[in-house]
């Protein structure tokens, strides 16, 4: 998951550049979307070919590094990664060998082959490419020397501040006093994290759609207190003001939101008719409406980012909490209710929409209200 930084730090403090991503696996920085520009001469005259190119920074590097997955935007192949070609790739023509581009394929952050290193030449402004892979080229379009760069930002790519997780914020816990039992099942929930997840860790619909559409995807971490039990105090006889709370809950659960935004529940639980799978590194969810995608650096993310917060994963999707709670206030109770502590991680496209929530429940924050 990546997250923003404003250029005006980079320019204040220049060995920020340097610095690592946040802490925590499958981390990354973004900055501006690009294209190339290549510039010919022959005498007098001159031509400028221009390819267009998403980068998309290497996940766990610093931007020092200048290291990038390089996505092709338009075409046959769009939203595939642009890959290096080896000594097998090479071509022979009348009178020597050349290098002969490979088409883009499907994204894999681990092939070495599609990320790149951009180099700047002592010529300020313009670049080379090398790939990350030895013994390996580049698309010709990278490798030549000598191209510059021009930034463009389309409509649907502004990007907005996002920080990543506020552990003091998240470590207050929301508050549990804000809302009555009486009106809500639940508290307002309170924002402790917010990063971008780009479109080749996720998988909705087609490639096309997703980069027309959105080719990021906002993800927030909230947290709120949600209702697993509650009973009314029947007329005063519950016996010596005592309340057995005995439920199952659901350690997990993801819901998926169509385009009409109507929430379908992805139970994660073995016996239930909705299913999670993991087909070649991407973590599929399936309901009777629709499926989404994540590929398992993001979960990989999310798990830990919940591990390391206290939430137990135990061996099976639900869990019992059994508690006995005792009344002891004065003048007697009306209602009673018990909540545990869910953090979600909220996923939305770019236009807001809902994409996905996928909720951790931490039973080892249970708290209870009486009124």
């Amino acid at each position: 998951m990546y997250v923003t930084r404003p250029l005006s730090m980079y320019k204040k403090f220049p060995a920020a550049l340097q610095s690592p991503p946040p802490e925590g696996p499958n981390s990354g920085i973004l900055n501006k979307n690009l294209k190339t520009s290549y510039t010919t001469s022959t005498g007098s005259t001159s031509s400028t070919s221009y390819n267009k190119v998403v980068f998309i920074p290497v996940l766990n590097q610093p931007l020092s590094s200048n290291l990038y997955y390089a996505i092709q935007p338009r075409g046959s192949h769009i939203g595939e990664a642009f890959e290096s070609s080896t000594e097998e790739d090479k071509a022979t023509g009348c009178f020597c060998s050349f290098v002969s581009d490979v088409n883009p394929q499907p994204f894999d952050p681990k092939n070495h082959f599609q990320q790149f290193e951009i180099i700047p030449k002592r010529r300020r402004g313009y670049f080379t490419a090398k790939s990350v892979n030895p013994d390996s080229y580049p698309p010709t379009f990278l490798r030549r020397k000598g191209w510059n760069l021009v930034t463009k930002t389309a409509h649907n790519l502004e990007l907005q501040e996002a920080p990543g997780l506020d552990m003091e914020l998240r470590s207050r816990l929301s508050d549990f006093d804000s809302f009555s039992l009486s009106n809500k099942q639940s508290s307002k929930p309170v924002i402790v994290g917010k990063w971008y997840i780009p479109f080749i860790f996720i998988k909705e619909g087609t490639l096309k759609d997703q980069m027309t559409r959105s080719m990021y995807y906002e993800t927030t971490l909230e947290q709120r207190w949600e209702q697993i039990f509650e009973c009314d105090n029947n007329n005063g006889h519950n016996k010596d003001n005592v309340v057995v709370v005995d439920v199952s809950i659901e350690t997990e659960v993801v819901s998926l939101f169509g385009g009409d935004q109507k929430e379908t529940t992805v139970m994660m639980s073995d016996h239930d008719h909705h299913e999670r799978r993991v087909v070649d590194g991407v973590m599929w969810f399936k309901s009777s409406r629709s499926e989404v995608g994540l590929r398992s650096e993001i979960i990989e993310r999310m798990n830990w980012e919940e591990d390391r917060f206290g939430w137990v994963r135990g061996n099976e999707r639900q869990v019992s909490v059994k508690r006995e709670e005792q009344f002891g206030g004065v003048h007697g109770w009306k209602k009673f209710g018990c909540y545990v502590l869910v953090e979600r991680f909220v996923l939305k496209r770019m236009n807001g929409s809902l994409l996905l929530t996928y909720d951790f429940k931490h039973t080892h924050h249970i708290r209870s209200k009486w009124e």
